[in-house]
Formats: C-alpha cells, structure tokens, sequence
C-alpha cells in the first residue's frame, strides 16, 4: 500500500508493523510517519525528488519479519521514487538482547543500506516523551547518527 503525498517533508519515518516506533521519532527528529505505507509521490514527472524513507521496526520476531519484507519490497524495485536510507531497530524490552533476536538483527540489516539500533529507553515508555540531551549516551549517540543523516538529506534537497 502506498501514501501518496506532493510535498517534500525532508524524511518518512515508514514502521513496518503497529507500534514500531515511526510516530517517536517524528517527534525526536522531525520528519513524517507513513503508517505503514510507503510513500510515493503522487505525479510522475521524474525531476520530482525521491521520497528519503527510513524503515522503523521493534526488536522482536514479528518487527524484524516485517522489516525483512519491507526490504525486500524495496529491492525488488517495486517503489522506484523511495531512497530507502535504512533501518531503525527499536529495543522491545530494556536489557540484553536474546541471542535469537540478536542473529536475526544482523540477517535483517543485511538487506537494507544502513541499520541503526536504538537501545530501550525507559522514559519514553512511562512519559511518552523525553529530553533528547537527557538521555543516556547510547541512545544520544543513535539520535545523533540520525540527526546527521537527515540533515544530509535535508540540506540536499534546498
């Protein structure tokens, strides 16, 4: 299914499956949540600018399956207007990762450009919200990946 769309809002944030994640990172970093759709631009005048999407999936069995066939979809060509730039793998439980999840993690990003993993963040989970600058190094870090890549984005489309 796709989200047609004419405006150029800098980044789609795309979750694969419900609760993925897509609505939080809007907040933290700007951008738009497709709602498990992809985007696509509703002309087809090929000078109009790719969509600059990133995949959101929780880390847990469900999530990665569907990050894997959102991957796939993608690479088969299917969505020829989407600059798929990776992968935001989202913790589903504070602590350390089954092996399982882990091996699985690293098949699933084998598939796409770049994969970041955001680690549990246990204020997002009792506020809904949190302080960018409060937040522990790992997750900063994460955030600070992003933020440089979407500003790269961002700056390329002026």
């Amino acid at each position: 299914m796709t989200r047609f769309t004419s405006d150029n809002p800098g980044v789609f944030w795309l979750g694969v499956h419900g609760g993925a994640g897509e609505n939080t990172l809007a907040d933290l970093l700007g951008g738009v949540p497709c709602h498990h759709r992809w985007p696509s631009r509703s002309n087809a005048d090929p000078s109009t600018p790719a969509a600059h999407v990133f995949l959101v999936a929780r880390q847990n069995f469900r999530g990665l399956k569907a990050a894997q066939l959102a991957a796939r979809d993608w690479a088969t060509g299917a969505h020829p207007t989407i600059a798929l730039h990776g992968l935001v793998v989202i913790a589903d439980a504070p602590g350390k990762t089954p092996r399982a999840l882990h091996n699985q993690t690293r098949i699933t990003a084998g598939g796409v450009p770049q994969t970041w993993f955001l680690p549990w963040i246990e204020e997002l989970r009792l506020d809904g919200t949190v302080d960018p600058e409060s937040l522990a190094r790992e997750p900063r870090k994460v955030l600070t990946s992003l933020s440089e890549v979407i500003d790269t984005v961002n700056s390329g489309r002026n």
